[in-house]
This record gives C-alpha cells, structure tokens and sequence, in this order.
C-alpha cells in the first residue's frame, strides 16, 4: 500500500521503528544510481516496517484513490534498493530539503502492473518543507501489491525534479534480508 508519498496506500511517515539500521547489497537487476536537486542536503532510502497509526487521505491518482499518511516517518531498518515482496514490509525515500523545493510537490511511483486495470503509475500532491523529514513510501498491505519487479519513487515540484530512486522487489525467498525484522501484517479494516 502506498505511503503518503507512495502508491496505493501513500504513508507520509515521520517517526522511528528503533531499530537497528543494516544495509545489504542487491543481487539481480542493475539499477540506476538515485539522483536528487543541489537542494536536497539529504536522501536516504531503504526499508522499513509498516506502522498501525495512519490517516486516511484522497489520492485519486492511486489504485485505491486513497493513501495512508503515517503519524511518523519510520526508520529503516535496512538502507539500499533491493528487498523482498513481503506484507508487513515497507520501502521508500526521505529527503531533507532546503527552501528552495518547499511546497506542493507530486510524488510519483511506477510499479509493475496490480490490480485488475494493471495499473503501473500512481501519484499523488504531498507538502514539502525545510522542517524534518520529507518521505514518500509504499507497504505491501494486500497480496495484490506483492509485484516483484522493478519500482521507482520519484517527487517533483512544478516540473523540476527533486528525486528519482529505483528500487528491485525481489519475491519474498529470495530476500536479501537475513531475517524479516517486522510484525505480521496488520489486519485492513
């Protein structure tokens, strides 16, 4: 489900998970190297664990017409681009700006096809400021999102680019992850 910013379900996450952060290196795919604005002073990408406190908010240029905007922005727990389809599990980016990019700014995400229309592109308006985090996401909520393949976050304000980060999503037994760090998935109402 896509995190406000992200597909589907968007979380706009703005918190920690307390967890320690590991990296690893992907296998697969060669991806593109992340490219970001002069004015963004910090990206950060990678993955986290799907948190319970979330707003509902219309997105309608989402699968859903909806994300999920978390109360906190959440910590990764593992930095990098490649990791596996698992429900529970989150992925996305965090980027700390200066004024210059501040204000509405468009994420979008492009995904392999889900869905009975195969959507493959969702996007949604989200705020930027100098102030914390910026970060846009995705979690895999219904088994239906669970597209191994390759992803990409993008956020742009008034046609000027500010990021761009792949990501390979690899089927769950091929994950890179020594052990998923996440409670199960929390039940949808």
């Amino acid at each position: 489900m896509p995190v406000l910013p992200q597909a589907r379900h968007a979380h706009l996450l703005a918190g920690m998970c307390g967890l320690a952060v590991m990296t690893w290196a992907g296998a697969g795919h060669a991806l593109s190297e992340p490219t970001a604005s002069d004015d963004v002073t910090d990206l950060k990408f990678g993955f986290y664990c799907d948190q319970d406190s979330q707003v509902e908010r219309a997105a309608p240029d989402t699968i859903t017409g909806t994300i999920s905007v978390p109360e906190t922005v959440p910590q990764f727990f593992a930095l990098g681009q490649t990791g596996p389809a698992m429900l529970g599990l989150g992925f996305g980016v965090t980027a700390k700006i200066t004024e210059r990019l501040e204000g509405t700014a468009t994420i979008r995400v492009e995904h392999p096809p889900q869905g009975e229309a195969g959507v493959t592109v969702e996007s949604w308006q989200t705020d930027f400021s100098v102030e914390g985090l910026n970060f846009a996401g995705f979690s895999f909520d219904y088994d239906y999102e669970l597209t191994p393949g390759l992803w990409r976050f993008s956020a742009s304000r008034d046609g000027r680019p500010i990021y761009d980060v792949e990501f390979e999503i690899l089927p769950e037994a091929l994950s890179p992850l020594p052990s998923f760090p996440c409670p199960g998935p929390t039940p949808m109402s």
